[in-house]
C-alpha cells in the first residue's frame, strides 16, 4: 500500500513540475484514441450503409436487363432493346429448380395528379409476385392480386416519396382516386420506405400497378408481352454441394453441373462441375467428345491413366485431359472430391515464353507430362462417353472387344 501511494505521489509531482510536457502528452494520447475510434465508427457505419443498400434491392436477387440497340449507326444505352418477354420470365421459373420466384416490370415516367397536386414519377407495371421477389413490405393497405392483374384493374400502390408529394401530412391515401396519365386509379396500398440505391436512385419514387393495366391502359407497347426487366429470386442461400458428403453415398464417380455457358456444338463456352469419387475405375474408361477437361482435386490425390501415359495429380494441381482422350482414374487415398472445368472452345496451349528441350515450356518444373506406361490385358473393358443433361452427366456405356493378339 505504501509503495502504491509513493508511486502516485511521485507521478503527481512529475506532472506538476512539467505541466506543458504532460499536457501535450495527454493531448496526443487523446487525439490518437479519438482518431482510432472515429475511423472504426466510420468504417462500421459505411459497412452497415452498404449492406442496407444491398438488402433494399432484395435477397438473392438477380436482375435480367435487355441489351442495347443500334439503328442507322446510332447506339442506344443498355436496356433499350425490346428483347425479353413475360414468356422468358415464366421459362426461367419453370426450367430452373434453383429459382424460388420470378417477377417482371414494364416502366416509364408518368405524371400523377391528385387534386391540385401533381408529381412526375416512375410507373411500373408488375405481376402480383413483385413484392415477394423484391422483399418489399407494405406500410398500409394491400397489394393487387392475380384477379386484379388478369382483369387489368385500375388500382395502384404508391411509394413513400409519391405519398409525401401528393398528400398532406397525416392524410390517408388508401381509397383515394388519383390520375396516372389521365387514367383514374384507386390507391389500395402504400409501400414501406426503402431509400436510395447505391447509384442514387430513389426507390420510393414509384407507382406500382398491375402489368396488364400498365401495358394496355397506361404505358402501351409495340409488342405485347415485352418487359424492361426481369427479377429472379434465387431463394435462400444453399451451400455448394459437398462432394465428400456425396462420396459416402455414391458408388463410383459422380459429376454434378454447377454452372455453364456456351454450346459444345459451336465450340464456344465452358461448364463447371463438382465431382465425388469413392471407387476407382478398374475396367472402365471415359472420354469427353465435347471439350477438354481441367480436373482440380480439392481433397484426395488422383492417379489418372490416359492413352498417353500415367500422371499423379495432387490437390490444387490442374490436370488437362485433351478432347477425345480416353482415361481412367484411380484413388490412392480411397475417396476424393474436387472440381472440373470443361472447355468447349479452342484447345489450351502452353505458354510460348522460350524453348526448353522439345516441349517449348517456359519453366519445366511448372509442368508435368504423363509418364509413358501401358498395360497388356486380355479382358473386356467398357468405354463410356458423357451425354449432356441439365444437371448430371450420365455415362453411356459402349462395349468394346479386346484387341486381337498380334
Amino acid at each position: 500500500m505504501n509503495f502504491l501511494w509513493m508511486t502516485v505521489v511521485t507521478a503527481l509531482r512529475a506532472i506538476r513540475r512539467n505541466v506543458l510536457r504532460s499536457a501535450l502528452t495527454m493531448l496526443g494520447v487523446i487525439i490518437g484514441v479519438a482518431a482510432v475510434l472515429t475511423m472504426v465508427s466510420i468504417g462500421r457505419g459505411a459497412n452497415a450503409a452498404v449492406q442496407q443498400q444491398i438488402a433494399s434491392l432484395g435477397n438473392n436477387l438477380i436482375m435480367v436487363i435487355p441489351g442495347a440497340t443500334t439503328a442507322n449507326g446510332v447506339h442506344s444505352s443498355s436496356g433499350s432493346a425490346a428483347s425479353i418477354t413475360v414468356a422468358d420470365a415464366t421459362a426461367i421459373a419453370k426450367e430452373s429448380p434453383a429459382v424460388a420466384d420470378v417477377a417482371w416490370a414494364k416502366r416509364d415516367v408518368v405524371q400523377v395528379v391528385y387534386g391540385n397536386q401533381n408529381w412526375a414519377t416512375a410507373a411500373h407495371g408488375v405481376p402480383p409476385t413483385y413484392l415477394s421477389v423484391r422483399d418489399w413490405p407494405l406500410s398500409a393497405g394491400r397489394f393487387f392480386d392475380q384477379r386484379d392483374d388478369a382483369g387489368a384493374s385500375a388500382v395502384a400502390v404508391l411509394g413513400q416519396t409519391v405519398v409525401d408529394q401528393l398528400f398532406a401530412q397525416g392524410e390517408d391515401p388508401i381509397g383515394v382516386k388519383i390520375r396516372v396519365k389521365n387514367v383514374p386509379f384507386e390507391v389500395i396500398g402504400v409501400l414501406a420506405r426503402k431509400g436510395q440505391t447505391a447509384w442514387g436512385q430513389d426507390q420510393d419514387d414509384v407507382v406500382l400497378m398491375p402489368f396488364l393495366t400498365a401495358e394496355r391502359r397506361v404505358l402501351g407497347t409495340k409488342i405485347l408481352g415485352t418487359v424492361d426487366m426481369i427479377f429472379v429470386d434465387a431463394g435462400p442461400a444453399v451451400p455448394i454441394l459437398e462432394p465428400l458428403m456425396m462420396a459416402e453415398h455414391v458408388d463410383g464417380i459422380l459429376l454434378v453441373t454447377m454452372a455453364g455457358n456456351g454450346d459444345p456444338q459451336v465450340q464456344s463456352g465452358c461448364a463447371i462441375y463438382v465431382y465425388a469419387a469413392n471407387r476407382p475405375m478398374e475396367r472402365r474408361a471415359f472420354y469427353d467428345a465435347d471439350g477438354e477437361l481441367l480436373i482440380v482435386p480439392q481433397q484426395g490425390r488422383l492417379f489418372i491413366t490416359t492413352e498417353l501415359g500415367r500422371l499423379l495429380v495432387e490437390p490444387l494441381e490442374i490436370a488437362v485431359i485433351p478432347r477425345g482422350i480416353r482415361f481412367k482414374v484411380e484413388l490412392p487415398e480411397g475417396a476424393a472430391r474436387g472440381y472440373v472445368c470443361e472447355n468447349f472452345g479452342a484447345a489450351f496451349r502452353l505458354p510460348d515464353l522460350g524453348p526448353i528441350g522439345s516441349n517449348g515450356l517456359a519453366c519445366e518444373r511448372d509442368f508435368r507430362t504423363p509418364r509413358a506406361w501401358y498395360e497388356d490385358r486380355e479382358d473386356r473393358h467398357e468405354a463410356a462417353r458423357y451425354r449432356r443433361c441439365p444437371e448430371v452427366f450420365v455415362p453411356v456405356p459402349r462395349r468394346e472387344d479386346p484387341p486381337e493378339a498380334s
